[in-house]
């Protein structure tokens, strides 16, 4: 065989080698390294949010608060929300006047759905 034949044989096994292990380091990355949300190979969006402040209100499926900079945000409640205060509580201990953390999913217009609402 010629030099040439044996020179181009010889780049086409490096770059096949090299093509293998760059493939092989890539998965082992994956494998050890979750992408941001902490999810192997899946892409979950999950937008949680917290917020607290006093309740002014209280109409059963919407809570009005307001927060520590004066404004008012509204909180919407289903059957899925737990009530706490250190142990289980029901909605009826949430009442104008009481002091309450939030945490929920935001909503596309920007409000919050209640996930776990404890008061303070």
């Amino acid at each position: 065989m010629s030099k040439k034949i044996l020179v181009i044989i010889a780049i086409i096994i490096a770059l096949g080698v090299g093509f293998g292990g760059g493939v092989l380091v890539s998965s082992h990355h994956k494998k050890i390294h979750p992408n941001k949300n902490g999810h192997r190979g899946q892409h979950t969006f999950i937008k949680k949010s917290a917020i607290s402040g006093i309740v002014l209100n209280d109409s059963g499926s919407t809570i009005t608060l307001q927060l520590p900079s004066g404004s008012t945000d509204t909180i919407y409640t289903d059957n899925s929300t737990t009530y706490t205060q250190l142990t289980s509580i029901t909605s009826s201990k949430i009442t104008k006047g009481s002091t309450i953390t939030v945490v929920g999913s935001k909503n596309n217009n920007g409000s919050l759905t209640a996930n776990k609402i404890q008061l303070k």
